[in-house]
């Protein structure tokens, strides 16, 4: 396995530290720091770090074997200060996307959006969209404070596609708030019920209504009720958006991305923001596979480009438009 090291610029340079899962009392004070660097408070247990690693990892590129080192974690560091903790599973996802980044644009775009969610972790939005997503998401507050940046930096319109109870509905509706500008945003949702689950519900579409009136956003979404691929809610979101463009498409529904993308790409800006969830996470999750091969597909044939995994395994990247728009 081979560790990217990256240098930007002078004040985005990260350096990578290993730690093993293994919990050492001498070491509690450093998870401790760790933690509160990260503003999570979660502690961290981790062992004395491992000279011949450190070693290995400072230089660009340099393979390191795993199999003989009992790594949970890699902390990213910021000159003195830990400010992300990447699983070993997001790693070995990433690897594959730095190794097809040829275009510096968009190495920086990467550690742009790095960047930016260490930033967001010390303001009020993050502990707002922590507590409404313990309660209305299966996303990971990471991803979400990416929906909300999203959102609010994006230009053109913001389809949602499976908002479920409304968690990134309303990440996406506080950033397009947020930006000071109205941007048009379109949720796709069939309904249903989930049960046996933390976040269970009877009615899923009662639920989602609930939590946009609840966080004062129901007058900023369109709801549309039904499957993204039926020719009605096609045609509604298109009427909707008229010659507006999207530019940021979230697909959290079921595994058609393909599917999802052939529907409505005539309609995504080029370099449109996708965040396409269960890209990773455990292997019970039906959802992953085919989520992958579809998007690596994509990635392969240059109409995706990656910019990051995010979370439980949430995909961050961009559209590119290959051929020129009818009309144009």
């Amino acid at each position: 396995m081979k560790l990217p090291l990256f240098a930007a610029d002078d004040r985005r340079v990260l350096n990578v530290l290993t730690r093993s899962n293994a919990a050492e009392t001498a070491h509690e004070a450093a998870s401790t720091f760790v933690a509160s660097a990260l503003g999570s408070g979660q502690r961290i247990n981790c062992a004395e770090d491992s000279e011949s690693v450190r070693e290995q990892a400072s230089a660009p590129y340099s393979p390191i074997n795993t199999p003989n080192l009992p790594i949970c974690f890699f902390v990213l560091w910021q000159g003195s200060r830990a400010v992300e903790i990447v699983r070993l599973e997001s790693i070995c996802m990433m690897e594959c996307s730095w190794e097809r980044m040829d275009d510096r644009h968009q190495l920086d775009d990467c550690l742009e959006l790095m960047y930016a969610l260490m930033q967001y972790r010390h303001e009020p939005v993050n502990r707002r969209l922590r507590k409404m997503g313990k309660h209305e998401s299966m996303l990971h507050p990471d991803a979400l404070q990416l929906i909300y940046h999203l959102a609010r930096i994006c230009h053109g319109r913001i389809l949602e596609i499976g908002a479920f109870r409304g968690g990134s509905t309303v990440a996406a509706a506080w950033g397009a708030r947020d930006a000071g500008n109205p941007k048009k945003l379109l949720a796709v949702e069939q309904g249903g019920s989930l049960r046996q689950h933390p976040l269970a519900t009877r009615n899923i579409l009662r639920s989602l209504k609930r939590t946009l009136a609840r966080e004062r956003v129901a007058d900023l979404v369109m709801l549309l009720e039904g499957r993204s691929c039926e020719p009605q809610i096609i045609a509604e979101v298109n009427q909707a958006l008229g010659t507006d463009e999207i530019g940021l498409l979230i697909l959290d529904a079921d595994t058609g991305v393909k599917r999802d993308l052939d529907c409505y790409g005539k309609k995504l800006i080029d370099r449109c923001w996708l965040v396409i969830d269960d890209y990773g996470g455990p292997p019970e999750n039906q959802k992953r596979l085919p989520t992958k091969t579809q998007v690596d597909e994509l990635v392969n044939a240059g109409q995706l480009t990656p910019l990051g995994y995010y979370g439980l395994g949430t995909w961050v990247g961009q559209w590119r438009r290959l051929t020129t728009p009818p009309g144009r």
